[in-house]
């Protein structure tokens, strides 16, 4: 349990709560001020037609990929053709109080603590974005749209240099700068795993275009026209900058209530407000002209985890996954879901039957 002179201030509670109800509309389940131990969740639901190679990228991200393969292996038939993946992920809501102890741009591990949460939010687009963007296997079919989006996926997260530059910088380098050697490594494996799942969907015409030795060319195409990548890193230094914000302001507003509480509230509630709407915003047509809205509650499941995790506590990350097709349904969970308490599913979603 997170420790805070300010913690059971209820008007507080109520600022934290509108934060996470504004960033995810599914947790409209809560319709009083909430309690500590409520629970910040994310659930993505898809009605697939096929195994997406981009969701192992997923699963593997949240302990999950060993015993689903070996389920799909034995299941594969019963999947051929139509299925329904719900992957759910929930965090304890009381690390949300986190943020009201974020470090101030003068603390010693100012850099540490933020650079965390940069890495763990570009991470979780890497491998949220090419999954949610590809369940349609027909966006493969416009080569100049997808190889952005893999090249992307490939790039490693920035780690952090000096004390302030937390993102890539593509004002300062260009995409052709961006893209190095790592990158082409981890691009030729993506298309190694790639291009065998487009011909299985008898997309042998597109699979041409995802060869793995096109690799190299793939990537020069990129940085010759790197608008939609451009777009991606720019998009993803917004981010940065909003929750690294976000951790200023909830510091700024600890010290600033010692002396004046109700100033110091009215003034973190606008700023959440800005905060929400500004992020929808940007995720309005985060790539290609297509929205993902629901990334709010997830990228900030993921900078509540790493913030938590860098300020020494513990945060572990439950993770649950549905599968249905007809009349089998099977889930799986990782080993921070527990039927109840800190690990459980979002409240309001049970744990689904096992046949």
């Amino acid at each position: 349990m997170l420790e805070h002179p300010l913690l059971d201030w209820p008007a507080l509670r109520e600022v934290k709560l509108n934060l996470c109800l504004s960033l995810g509309s599914h947790l409209n389940w809560l319709r009083e001020p909430a309690p500590l131990g409520f629970t910040l969740g994310y659930t993505d639901c898809r009605r697939l037609s096929h195994w997406p190679e981009n969701l192992d990228v997923v699963l593997r991200a949240y302990d999950l990929a060993g015993e689903v393969r070996t389920w799909l292996e034995a299941h594969r038939a019963a999947l051929a053709d139509d299925f329904e993946v719900s992957l759910s992920l929930s965090l304890a809501g009381e690390l949300m109080w986190v943020w009201l102890d974020a470090p101030g741009q003068r603390d010693p591990d100012f850099f540490a603590a933020y650079s965390a949460v940069s890495v763990a939010l570009q991470r979780a687009l890497r491998r949220w974005l090419p999954y949610a963007y590809f369940s349609d296997s027909n966006r493969y079919d416009v080569p100049l749209a997808a190889w952005p989006l893999l090249v992307y996926a490939a790039m490693p997260p920035f780690p952090g240099r000096a004390k302030y530059e937390f993102t890539y910088d593509i004002m300062d380098l260009g995409a052709a700068s961006l893209i190095r050697r790592s990158t082409l490594r981890e691009l030729t494996a993506r298309l190694t795993r790639l291009r065998p799942f487009l011909i299985a969907l008898g997309k042998h015409k597109t699979a041409r275009f995802f060869a793995p030795d096109e690799a190299p060319a793939i990537l020069a195409t990129v940085a010759r026209q790197p608008r939609r990548l451009n777009a991606l890193l720019s998009a993803e230094t917004f981010f940065v900058e909003a929750l690294v914000d976000l951790g200023l302001r909830g510091h700024a507003f600890t010290e600033s209530a010692a002396r004046n509480r109700d100033q110091a509230l009215r003034d973190l509630t606008r700023f959440t407000g800005q905060f929400v709407t500004a992020f929808q915003r940007r995720l309005r047509r985060l790539y290609a002209g297509q929205g993902f809205f629901s990334f709010g509650p997830l990228l900030l499941i993921e900078a509540t985890r790493a913030l938590a995790t860098a300020r020494g506590r513990e945060a572990p990350l439950s993770a649950l996954l549905r599968l249905t097709a007809g009349e089998l349904e099977k889930s799986f969970v990782n080993a921070a879901c527990t039927p109840a308490g800190q690990g459980s599913p979002p409240l309001g979603q049970p744990l689904p039957n096992q046949r």
